[in-house]
């Protein structure tokens, strides 16, 4: 799902499996323009519509952009290059599906990662175990977030090996290694030394990945070949 932002902009903070989203809805006739304005909520009498903040009922429409994530596929999300905010919707790339390898992958390229949960298994007739990873891991991802200056941070995904990356050159850099081992990370625009550790993507567990020091390129091994996050923060000015 793309949702691009035009001339009026509303601001609404979704719940969704723990995580707040800030979304920014459009509203597209003439009329709505001109004279809507404020954050979306509900709409207090018809709770099929929002309302902005003078309670006028707001139709939000939108526009299918040319390739939508369907046509790209899952495997490899895109980096849209910061032209919209886009939530990578689980629903509209599987149907059911969806782990925490593609939860990491969708964070790193700058996209908002949202999980069609079977919950208590109702609808499938079945309770899926296999569901708990990508909760987890959007629960994870969202603590690294903070972890961060989310405003600065873009996917630098020429600085990896691995092709993961979500970094605010010289200050944070967070690297998802899908298979593990051993990458390397390009530090030779940065200055100063930094903390380095490993960070399990589903349990949230830390460990030590030992120091880096800006100015080369860095290798590191990862403690094993399953999926693992290394966030590197600057520890010391040049």
């Amino acid at each position: 799902m793309m949702i691009k932002a035009g001339r009026t902009q509303f601001r609404e903070s979704l719940f969704h499996c723990g995580i707040t989203l800030v979304l920014w809805f459009t509203a597209c006739s003439a009329e709505s323009l001109a004279q809507s304005h404020g954050p979306l909520r509900v709409h207090a009498e018809n709770p099929r519509y929002f309302a902005d903040a003078s309670g006028q009922a707001i139709l939000l429409t939108g526009s299918h952009t040319w390739n939508n994530l369907v046509d790209i596929g899952p495997v490899n999300p895109p980096d849209v290059k910061g032209t919209k905010v886009v939530l990578s919707d689980t629903d509209h790339l599987w149907g059911i599906g969806g782990d925490a390898v593609w939860v990491w992958k969708t964070f790193m390229r700058g996209l908002n990662p949202i999980f069609m949960d079977t919950y208590d298994g109702k609808v499938l007739g079945k309770v899926r175990p296999q569901d708990d990873g990508p909760r987890r891991a959007m629960g994870q991802a969202l603590r690294m977030s903070r972890e961060i200056d989310l405003a600065k941070s873009t996917p630098r995904n020429e600085l990896v090996s691995t092709g993961y990356c979500l970094a605010e050159p010289g200050v944070t850099y967070i690297s998802f290694a899908p298979e593990g081992g051993t990458f390397s990370l390009d530090l030779s625009a940065a200055s100063g030394s930094f903390t380095a550790e490993w960070v399990d993507p589903v349990a949230g567990t830390h460990s030590p990945a030992g120091k880096a020091i800006g100015g080369a390129r860095q290798s590191f091994s990862a403690p094993s070949d399953a999926a693992v996050v290394l966030f590197i923060k600057r520890s010391s000015q040049p």
